[in-house]
């Protein structure tokens, strides 16, 4: 398809020095019990490669530079073969994927630069199975007396869109739809001041004081993002605690090299540029689940669950926001800025005909969520011991514990519970700073909130950090008597309490099934994957005591329990 956009009478066919520069970023979504991948390039009869990097999303971010002696003509006919192995695999069993293509592909490009286009690969030995990853590189063709130009600078919002994309012949895509439920917001923070309230009024023609007075200065509509799709919901008009009852439908293209679907929180405004109130972006890896087995995998599957938002502090600044950058979800968030009810399914399949992209919740849906959404109350108690380094010296100083916007004095609707020590003024240390004077009365607080029950979901996360974490004490013990030079008899027997006590702790491991009542749907396929993967884990512990790895050193089997441990 790049050769037909080429009038082939305008190239050279004189030889001339070319550099080809291939930058490799990362790669995405590598299929296979992958330990070390590299990428190797080959151009025509040359062949580079890259450093070996772990895991099954690696990031290289290196550059492989290719100098070749070609004619124009000739050139954009040069054969590139991407290929993706395992350096710990020895060939033939370490290719994992593998894309081809010639440099005409670059040519047609913008300046003969093709920037962070994501190829998708296949392993010709194993067709059965089809894509087996994405990997994500630029390439350059710089002519004699030129050089290379600069990377553009893009999010990866921007990257991951579904245009960007090189398939393989006779790869085919399955159309599917995301279903995203937006049932209702809270604690949307404000986004316009008084005097832009003012304005706005004024231009609208509206001149009641009182009501202009009342207005809350926040306009609420959410933004879906996938794979360089966009579909927005409606815009509620002043409130804190907007309520939509919408289901948007985000069409997509499977399998998909998109590892995320982007919620965006923005105020409508319609005499300036909408602001971002926060960004949520929602790992693939984390709400589906891909797998042969069709009892354990899942396609992306959310809720309903209330999802936090976080970013930049919530007090309105009209001048400039220094944690901007944290609303568009680059960094952890600072700062609380609401939370949005929301649930997500799959449909695979070409959508119905006419269906709108924004459509509304029926009524007895959205009274069965909220049913099922009862909150209960909490209280938290909070002692303060001491208070040191304290910069400020002249006014009263005052420390706040807040959940959400459950004690936050600064929030526009007021305190919903205040949580405040008593103000005093800290007392200077005589060097460069203050500190509090509470001496033997320490100030306390209480914070009564009121929350979703969601203890179930925080157990069983707690459960399987525990065990991981009571594994490697074990292995710490073991490795730190080999460090000493430990007799090998007791060697020999700290290792086998190692696995004796790793199997313990598994066997009796208190994974309980979720409440069927109050679980979502995720709850309860995360909860059959568990269960399935702890199985496999007793029973690769269990291997290490039989003939098989009799042979084995003690080492190498501490390592494997390392492994095992990583699962968990």
């Amino acid at each position: 398809a790049a050769h037909s956009k080429i009038n082939l009478e305008t190239l050279s066919k004189k030889d001339e020095l070319f550099q080809v520069r291939f930058i490799v970023h990362k790669a995405r979504k590598l299929n296979g019990a992958i330990q070390a991948p590299l990428v190797r390039i080959h151009l025509d009869t040359k062949v580079l490669r890259t450093k070996a990097k772990k895991g099954k999303n690696p990031r290289w971010n290196e550059t492989v530079l290719f100098s070749i002696t070609k004619s124009e003509l000739d050139l954009i006919s040069t054969s590139v073969e991407i290929r993706v192995i395992d350096s710990l695999m020895k060939h033939p069993h370490n290719l994992i994927g593998l894309y081809k293509c010639d440099l005409s592909v670059a040519w047609v490009s913008k300046d003969k630069n093709l920037f962070f286009k994501w190829f998708v690969l296949t392993n010709p030995d194993e067709p059965q199975d089809g894509m087996t990853g994405y990997v994500n590189i630029s390439i350059q063709i710089i002519p004699p007396g030129e050089s290379a130009k600069d990377l553009p600078r893009l999010r990866d919002e921007e990257i991951d869109v579904s245009n960007n994309v090189f398939y393989p012949p006779g790869l085919t895509l399955q159309p599917g739809q995301f279903l995203v439920k937006i049932f209702n917001g809270e604690d949307i923070p404000q986004m316009d001041s008084s005097v832009w309230s003012a304005a706005k009024d004024l231009i609208q023609g509206n001149f009641n004081a009182e009501e202009s007075k009342s207005k809350e200065l926040v306009d609420p509509y959410v933004k879906i993002e996938f794979a360089g799709k966009a579909v927005e919901s409606s815009t509620q008009y002043t409130t804190f605690d907007p309520i939509w009852n919408e289901v948007i439908v985000v069409p997509g293209e499977f399998p998909s090299m998109a590892e995320t679907i982007v919620l965006k929180v923005y105020d409508n405004d319609d005499y300036a540029i909408d602001d971002l109130i926060a960004t949520k972006l929602m790992l693939m890896e984390r709400i589906s689940y891909p797998s042969s087995d069709s009892d354990l995998g899942f396609s992306p599957t959310f809720g309903p669950a209330y999802i936090p938002l976080y970013g930049s502090v919530r007090e309105f600044n009209e001048i400039y926001d220094q944690f901007g950058d944290l609303n568009y979800g680059v960094g952890e968030g600072i700062a609380y800025r609401g939370r949005i009810l929301v649930e997500i399914a799959t449909r695979m399949g070409p959508p119905p005909d006419n269906e709108p992209a924004v459509s509304p919740i029926p009524s007895p849906e959205t009274d069965s969520v909220m049913a099922g959404l009862r909150r209960h109350k909490y209280h938290l108690f909070a002692s303060f011991y001491q208070g040191n380094m304290i910069y400020e010296k002249e006014n009263q100083v005052e420390f706040e514990i807040s959940i959400g916007e459950y004690g936050n004095k600064m929030s526009p609707e007021g305190s919903l519970a205040p949580s405040t020590t008593q103000p005093c003024n800290a007392v200077y240390d005589g060097n460069a700073y203050h500190f509090m004077p509470w001496g033997r009365s320490k100030p306390t607080v209480i914070l009564h909130s009121q929350w979703e029950d969601i203890q179930y979901r925080v157990e069983a996360l707690n459960t399987l950090l525990w065990i991981d974490d009571f594994i490697q004490m074990k292995m710490d013990q073991y490795f730190v008597m080999e460090k000493a030079f430990a007799l090998e008899s007791e060697l020999l027997i700290k290792f086998d309490n190692v696995v004796s006590e790793a199997l313990a702790g598994l066997k009796t491991l208190p994974l309980e099934p979720p409440d069927s009542s109050v679980a979502t749907e995720l709850d309860k396929k995360l909860y059959r994957i568990r269960q399935f993967t702890l199985e496999n884990l007793i029973n690769e512990i269990e291997m290490l005591l039989t003939t098989k790895y009799q042979d084995l050193p003690r080492t190498e089997k501490m390592k494997k329990i390392g492994c095992v441990k990583g699962k968990t």
